[in-house]
């Protein structure tokens, strides 16, 4: 779902064995420690963990280093040697998902992944319950919107195919749910989410409205 097309090339640090593949390991530390958060163990996370590692993961993402330095390994796996860059996709994981080759860039954070490990009764386990719901009518109510942050992380969640009147039924139950969460949620990935999502959700309702509204006859 989420996919930005990105440019260059700075890094730091030779990979072994490899083709002059550089990369920026602090970047890729900080994307270690993500990982070392929350691995998979088959337990549930306190969702002040759950909410660090997406803090965290959305922040690498957004760093222009980040950027940088993928353009960089995509451009080596596509024109030398794409060993190297296969080790990178799989030190990304689990959290990160990773691609270098294809037609787009592929930067995003694991949802499915994310779901699976919340605690139950928590901000994060409602978090990743409402959201398809949330992201579905926006991308209904507003089909040519252009703001990433609306997404509120670079989630591989896939949309689902949403009917315009659906949505606009579903609306006011989704707002009223997300504005609550703007209330009562404390941890900051989830306070500032739900914030931007009530933003988002009523720049999309605005938008559909609008574009709903029969046009004036011009004057004369």
């Amino acid at each position: 779902m989420f996919k930005k097309i990105l440019v260059v090339s700075v890094f730091s640090g030779l990979i072994a064995g490899a083709t002059n593949l550089n990369v920026n390991e602090k970047i890729w530390s900080q994307i270690d420690a993500v990982n070392a958060l929350i691995k998979p163990k088959g337990v549930r996370y306190d969702a002040a963990i759950i909410s660090k590692a997406l803090e965290d993961a959305v922040k690498i993402l957004k760093d222009r280093a980040f950027e940088d330095d993928y353009q960089s390994i995509r451009s080596h796996a596509l024109t030398k040697d794409f060993k190297e860059a296969d080790k990178m996709r799989t030190r990304a994981e689990p959290v990160f998902v990773i691609q270098f080759d294809g037609d787009h860039d592929v930067q995003q954070i694991d949802f499915k992944l994310i779901s699976s490990l919340v605690a139950p009764a928590s901000e994060a386990q409602s978090f990743v319950d409402s959201y398809p719901d949330y992201i579905n009518a926006v991308a209904a109510l507003q089909p040519e919107w252009d703001s990433l942050d609306c997404y509120l992380a670079p989630f591989n969640y896939e949309l689902a195919p949403t009917d315009v009147k659906q949505a606009r039924t579903n609306y006011p139950r989704i707002h009223k749910q997300w504005t609550e969460f703007a209330k009562v949620w404390k941890l900051p990935f989830f306070k500032k989410s739900a914030q931007m999502a009530v933003r988002c959700l009523e720049a999309a309702d605005k938008r559909d409205k609008k574009a709903a509204a029969p046009s004036k006859p011009a004057k004369k």
